[in-house]
């Protein structure tokens, strides 16, 4: 089976993602499906980013580092979704701030990085998706880390 009847298989349409021509040109571009077994780390600390990791079955969770306390979970990913905070990693070519493990077993494509930057500035509809994207997780880590600050201090009244 191709890609694009995969993708058409497992998400229809409930993915707005994927209800754009920059899903069809990704998943015609030669994009790497890829399997990974429940508690399998697909990304760790340090990694050199290349590519960006598109969930199409399963679960992931994203981790940071929290000092002694060792990881800390961030937010999730779901299928239809990219683990787009690597995205500046990867364009700066700087190593990785997230550990990314499999909550189960998973199925994902490898999408190249290159082909993300140069879609996301050609596609005005996608970069607007895209950033929000971003942004909503960026909102979702600084919760977890507030949550996890509180939780650490043993105080219910910090400022959200």
């Amino acid at each position: 089976m191709d890609i694009v009847s995969y993708r058409n298989e497992l998400l229809g349409n409930n993915s707005s993602i994927f209800n754009s021509d920059f899903s069809m040109r990704m998943l015609a571009n030669n994009v790497a499906v890829v399997s990974a077994s429940k508690d399998d780390a697909v990304l760790n600390f340090g990694d050199e980013i290349s590519m960006m990791i598109l969930l199409l079955k399963g679960k992931f969770s994203v981790y940071m580092t929290w000092a002694e306390e060792g990881l800390v979970k961030v937010y999730e990913i779901n299928p239809g979704e990219l683990c787009s905070v690597n995205y500046v990693n990867g364009l700066q070519k700087t190593p990785s701030d997230f550990k990314v493990i499999a909550d189960e077993d998973v199925q994902f494509a490898l999408v190249p990085i290159d082909f993300v930057e140069q879609t996301v500035n050609e596609y005005k509809e996608l970069r607007s998706h895209f950033f929000n994207d971003i942004q909503a997780k960026q909102r979702t880590i600084m919760h977890s880390i507030n949550d996890y600050t509180k939780q650490l201090l043993g105080k219910k009244n910090l400022p959200n």
